[in-house]
C-alpha cells in the first residue's frame, strides 16, 4: 500500500503563512488603560483606609494618655504637668507624636477642672473626625489656647477630661 500526501491548495497554504501573533503595541496600551482605570478607582480608597487608620490610631493613643492621666491623678492627687511625667513614672509608653507628626501636650490645669489634651490634626477637617470620635469631651479650635464657644474650625483639638 502506498501513502498518499495530500497536498494542500495554495490558497488555504497562503493564508496559513500570512497568519501572524498579536501586536504588542496594542497589547500593552490596553494593560496601561486597564492600570490607569484601577489606579483611579482604587487611589482614593487606599487614601480614605490611610485616614481612618490615623484617626483610629489617634483616638487610641489619646485615650491612652487620658486614661494614665487620670490613673496619675487617682494615686497622686494631682494632674501630671507634661506626658513626661507619665512616661518617667512608668505609667504611659508610648510616642508623644500623633499620626501627623504633631506633639500630644496638656493644656495649662485650671482649678480643679480637669485636664485638656491638645494635639494639632493634618487638616480641619480631620480634626472635626478626630474630635468627634470623642464626642462632647472634644473640641475644635484655632490654636492650642483656651477654645471660644464660637469657634467651629481650626485644626487644634482639644480633648478633657475632668477629675473623679
Amino acid at each position: 500500500m502506498t501513502k498518499r500526501y495530500f497536498r494542500v491548495r495554495a490558497p488555504i497554504r497562503q493564508l496559513l503563512n500570512r497568519q501572524r501573533g498579536v501586536s504588542l503595541i496594542p497589547v500593552m496600551v490596553s494593560i496601561a488603560m486597564f492600570t490607569a482605570l484601577a489606579v483611579q478607582y482604587d487611589l482614593p480608597k487606599q487614601q480614605e483606609k490611610l485616614q481612618q487608620g490615623r484617626l483610629h490610631s489617634a483616638q487610641i493613643t489619646a485615650g491612652q494618655i487620658l486614661q494614665a492621666a487620670l490613673n496619675y491623678y487617682i494615686d497622686i492627687g494631682a494632674w501630671p504637668p507634661d506626658i513626661g511625667t507619665l512616661v518617667n513614672a512608668g505609667r504611659l509608653d508610648i510616642a508623644n507624636t500623633n499620626p501627623w507628626g504633631n506633639p500630644w501636650r496638656f493644656g495649662p490645669i485650671v482649678a480643679n477642672q480637669g485636664i485638656r489634651l491638645i494635639t494639632q490634626a493634618g487638616s480641619s477637617q480631620t480634626a472635626l473626625a478626630l474630635a468627634a470620635r470623642f464626642g462632647g469631651i472634644a473640641r475644635v479650635c484655632n490654636s492650642d489656647e483656651l477654645c471660644n464657644a464660637t469657634e467651629t474650625g481650626g485644626t487644634w483639638v482639644h480633648i478633657g477630661i475632668a477629675p473623679p
